[in-house]
């Protein structure tokens, strides 16, 4: 499978998903069932980092995986940040929200790792501050 799934940090905080290579469907759908499990671990509340500066995507069955994902995002998921991703992928995402809602609602786009960790961090602050 073409996605490496990792936590990011030591708290369980962030799965970090890095995309390399053709990713087909079914290579989204098992990483859609990974990351389930992998957020079951903890009670936290889980900020993703999807890293797809080397991948290419399949889009034959990628709308289907999608909505496959809304149906299972687990309830502690919170932010995903896309790292990489050019403008043909960003439209994909966004129109995506109609078929994902959970999916995409608190979904943004960073150039880097580094920026993705900046955005989850300004994310969190923002949290903490509206407590």
């Amino acid at each position: 499978m073409p996605v490496e799934l990792i936590w990011d940090d030591e708290e369980h905080t962030i799965v970090r998903q890095t995309y390399t290579g053709l990713l087909s469907a079914e290579d989204f759908f098992e990483c859609v069932r990974q990351n389930a499990l992998m957020m079951a671990e903890t009670s936290n509340p889980v900020d993703l980092i999807l890293d797809i500066s080397d991948a290419k995507i399949d889009l034959k069955g990628f709308f289907t995986a999608m909505r496959y994902a809304n149906k299972i995002t687990p309830a502690n998921q919170r932010l995903t940040v896309n790292v990489g991703a050019n403008e043909t992928f960003q439209s994909m995402i966004l129109y995506g929200a109609s078929l994902g809602p959970k999916l995409i609602d608190n979904t943004r786009f960073a150039s880097s790792l580094e920026e993705a960790r900046q955005i989850i961090a300004a994310y969190r602050a923002e949290l903490v501050k509206s407590i």
